[in-house]
C-alpha cells in the first residue's frame, strides 16, 4: 500500500464520520478558525493504529510525505493522525529531519492543538536525540509566527 493510497483511505473514513454537532463543538473549544470533522480522538488512534504496520514498511521518505499530505488538508483530524504516524517511527529519527519538522511548523501548524501535540511529541523526541538542535530552534523566539515561538517553549 502506497502513502497515497493510505491517505485517501482515512480521507475518505473521516469524511464518512462527520460528526456536525462535535465540530460545532471543537470550534467553540478553540475559539480561532479551525477545520473538524467532529471526529474523537479515540477514533482517530483507532483508525491510526490500523495503518501501523503499513508505515512501519514504508521508507522513512514517504511517511514524511503521509504526513505532510494529512496536514495540508488542515482539519484537526488529519494532522492528529499525522502526529502519530511521525512519532511512530520517532526512534529512527536523523538529525537531518530537523529542517522537516520546521517547515511543518511554520507551514501546517495554526492553532495550540496542533503546536503541542507535535511539538511535544515529535520535535521533543527529536531534540532529546539531538540535543544541539536547540541552537538552531533559538532564532524562532525572534520569528513573527505565533506558533514557531510557541514551538520554541512546548518542545
Amino acid at each position: 500500500m502506497t502513502y497515497l493510497e493510505i491517505f485517501k483511505e482515512i480521507t475518505k473514513f473521516l469524511k464518512e464520520n462527520e460528526n456536525k454537532q462535535n465540530a460545532e463543538v471543537d470550534k467553540r473549544f478553540f475559539k480561532c478558525l479551525i477545520k473538524s470533522h467532529g471526529v474523537r480522538a479515540g477514533v482517530l488512534k483507532d483508525l491510526a493504529k490500523k495503518y501501523y504496520k503499513t508505515i512501519d514498511s514504508l521508507d522513512k521518505k514517504d511517511v514524511f510525505l503521509l504526513c505532510k499530505k494529512l496536514m495540508e488538508t488542515d482539519y484537526n483530524e488529519e494532522f492528529f493522525i499525522s502526529y502519530l504516524f511521525c512519532y511512530r517511527i520517532h526512534k529512527q529519527y536523523e538529525i537531518n529531519y530537523f529542517e522537516i519538522f520546521e517547515d511543518f511548523i511554520k507551514k501546517y501548524i495554526n492553532n495550540w492543538m496542533k503546536c503541542d501535540t507535535f511539538c511535544n511529541h515529535c520535535m521533543g523526541e527529536l531534540i532529546e536525540k539531538y540535543p544541539s538542535l536547540i541552537n538552531k530552534m533559538k532564532n524562532w523566539s525572534k520569528s513573527n509566527n505565533l506558533y514557531l515561538r510557541r514551538a520554541l517553549a512546548v518542545s
